[in-house]
């Protein structure tokens, strides 16, 4: 399942325009998915993308912006990185 997933993710993000907004939806789904199957460290780089999609898009006091922002820093405090986790 997770290989389907990610497949359609792939086709998605690669069909729409790079920064379209929906994009920091598919890529912030699939690092939660990472996240999920013990990935961490492959869901730090599509929360990053997404974020900067998102805070473009919507800008930075935006509820979309603000899931995205939560997502990374709690990450960042998993993975042991807390000097970037709190400049999140």
């Amino acid at each position: 399942m997770c290989v389907c997933v990610c497949v359609c993710v792939c086709v998605r993000v690669c069909h729409s325009p790079q920064d379209h907004p929906i994009n920091a939806t598919y890529l912030g789904n699939l690092a939660q998915l990472e996240m999920a199957l013990g990935r961490p460290l492959a869901a730090e780089p599509l929360l990053r993308r997404a974020l900067e999609i998102s805070t473009k898009a919507f800008g930075v006091e935006a509820a979309e912006t603000a899931v995205l922002l939560n997502s990374l820093a709690s990450l960042l405090l998993d993975l042991g990185k807390y000097e970037d986790a709190e400049k999140v």
